[in-house]
């Protein structure tokens, strides 16, 4: 299941987006391509299986979004319902777990989809979470929120 975020500076309104994670498969040329959501595009998604989970990820430090691989399977999935349970994408003995993401453009650890970890960040008003400093205006923080879920 995807969900959207939105990142929206408590001073300038900037807004900064991230959604995922979605399921992916690779073709015959191992080219990433999106499996379908909540079923698989039929042909060659159902063919290959879902292969892994990618998602649009937001630097705090570079201040930039890139869309990136959170798992990749070592054995793909062949699902009838076309969904991954999180239960499934922690088993070691299916995937290669590197570690954390790491941003591509300023190699960091700590990439953000959603809602962060109470000991990742400070609490805001009313359980909202703060991100960081706006990558727009400098002065603001990030505030994240829910957009929207598939």
């Amino acid at each position: 299941m995807a969900s959207g975020y939105k990142f929206e500076c408590d001073r300038c309104g900037y807004i900064v987006e991230t959604m995922g994670p979605s399921e992916f498969y690779r073709d015959g040329q191992r080219n990433r391509k999106p499996y379908g959501h909540p079923l698989p595009f039929p042909g060659e998604a159902l063919d290959y299986g879902v292969k892994g989970l990618s998602a649009d990820l937001y630097c705090p430090f570079c201040k930039k979004i890139f869309d990136m691989v959170m798992v990749e399977f070592d054995i793909p999935y062949h699902c009838d319902k076309g969904e991954i349970f999180w239960d499934d994408v922690e088993d070691p003995d299916r995937h290669r777990n590197e570690g954390s993401v790491i941003c591509p453009g300023c190699k960091h650890v700590g990439m953000i989809l959603g809602p962060l970890h109470k000991d990742e960040c400070k609490p805001g008003a009313e359980g909202e979470m703060l991100a960081g400093d706006c990558p727009k205006c400098g002065e603001g923080i990030l505030v994240s929120r829910l957009s929207w879920m598939s």
